[in-house]
C-alpha cells in the first residue's frame, strides 16, 4: 500500500495554513487590523468553506483518478490571542453537526475532515446547504454570526500535474528549478449570483518531517511555471509538494460585517529528496580601504562631471 503523502489538502497531526494566496493576504490583514484596532471586543472576520479532490503524482505521468476527498471549515476571528475565551462553532445540515473549530494560531479557527473515498462519500456527511458559524466569546459574553450559502461545487476539469521533465528536475535536485505544469481555464461563475468566481494556482513545497513550509507560490490559471530557488530548500532532505487549482467565491455578509469564502481546490500532491545542494556563498563585506578607495572614485567621477557641466 502506497504511504499517505501528508499535505495541506489531507487528513494530518500537521497544521499549516490554507494553500492558496487569498488566505495568506486576509492573514497578514487580520494581523494588522489585530495591532491597530481600538476596541478588544470580539471580531468575526471571515469564514471559509473548502471542498477538495485530492490526486497522487508519484511520476513523471500526470495522474488520472482522485486518491481521496476532503472539506474544510476555517473561520478567522479577533481577539484570538489564546484558545480559551473564544469558541466558534458551525452548524449544518450534515450527520455531525454541529461542529467546533480548533484553535490553530494566529487567530484561526479550523476543521479538516478525515479523508474520503469519493465525493458522494463527502456529501453524505457534509451536504450541501446553509452553514452557520457562530463565534462566542466566554470572557465578555459576546456573539457574532454568519452563514455560508453552499449551493454547489465549481471544480474545473482539468487534472494539476507536474510535466516529467519537472518531476525528474525535483527529485534529487540541486540547483534552482523552473517547475512547468498544466495551465487550466476556471469555472464560470455561479448561475443566478453576482458573486466572483476566481482561479489560481498554486506550488506549496514543506518538509516532510515537520510541516514547515519551504516555499509557496502563486500566479494566475494561465501561467504554467513556477521558478523555485535551490536556496530556499535543504539538502538530503524529504519534501511533499501541492499543486493546486484553486476556485474561489467570495460574498461579503452586509450585515454582520463578513467575509465569505468558498474555494473547490483540485489538488496533486507528491514528494521529492533534493540532493546535495550547494550553500551559497555569503555576502562579502568590502575591506575599510576598498571603501574610501569606492568613494573617491565616486567623488573623482562627481567633481569631473560637476566641472564638466560648469565650463560648458
Amino acid at each position: 500500500m502506497r504511504a499517505r503523502i501528508p499535505s495541506l489538502f489531507s487528513e494530518s497531526k500537521r497544521v499549516r495554513l490554507r494553500g492558496n494566496a487569498t488566505a495568506v493576504i486576509c492573514l497578514v490583514g487580520l494581523l494588522f487590523i489585530s495591532n491597530t484596532r481600538a476596541d478588544a471586543g470580539l471580531q468575526f472576520l471571515e469564514a471559509f468553506l473548502d471542498n477538495n479532490t485530492v490526486f497522487v503524482q508519484s511520476s513523471g505521468a500526470a495522474p488520472i483518478s482522485p486518491d481521496h476527498y476532503t472539506f474544510r471549515l476555517q473561520a478567522y476571528v479577533l481577539p484570538a490571542l489564546t484558545p480559551g475565551p473564544t469558541i466558534v462553532s458551525v452548524s449544518y445540515p450534515g450527520p455531525d453537526s454541529p461542529l467546533n473549530l480548533s484553535y490553530t494560531p494566529i487567530v484561526v479557527f479550523s476543521f479538516l475532515s478525515a479523508n474520503f473515498a469519493s465525493e458522494t462519500d463527502l456529501h453524505a456527511v457534509y451536504p450541501f446547504g446553509t452553514y452557520a458559524f457562530t463565534a462566542s466569546s466566554s470572557d465578555t459574553g459576546e456573539s457574532q454570526h454568519s452563514a455560508i450559502d453552499y449551493k454547489a461545487d465549481f471544480f474545473t476539469s482539468a487534472i494539476p500535474a507536474l510535466t516529467a521533465q519537472s518531476y525528474a528536475d525535483l527529485q534529487g535536485m540541486t540547483a534552482s528549478v523552473t517547475v512547468q505544469f498544466n495551465s487550466w481555464i476556471p469555472a464560470p461563475p455561479f448561475a443566478n449570483t453576482s458573486d466572483p468566481l476566481l482561479g489560481d494556482t498554486t506550488l506549496t513545497i514543506f518538509d516532510l518531517a515537520d510541516g514547515h513550509i519551504a516555499f509557496r507560490e502563486g500566479v494566475g490559471a494561465s501561467k504554467t511555471s513556477i521558478f523555485v530557488p535551490a536556496d530556499a530548500l535543504q539538502a538530503n532532505t524529504q519534501y511533499g509538494f501541492d499543486l493546486v487549482f484553486h476556485e474561489g467565491l467570495f460574498h461579503q455578509d452586509l450585515t454582520n460585517n463578513v467575509g465569505l469564502f468558498q474555494s473547490f481546490n483540485v489538488v496533486t500532491e507528491g514528494s521529492f529528496i533534493t540532493g546535495a545542494i550547494p550553500i551559497p556563498p555569503p555576502f562579502s563585506i568590502p575591506e575599510p580601504s576598498g571603501l574610501v578607495l569606492a568613494s573617491l572614485g565616486l567623488a573623482g567621477l562627481w567633481w569631473k562631471m560637476r566641472r564638466a557641466i560648469c565650463h560648458r
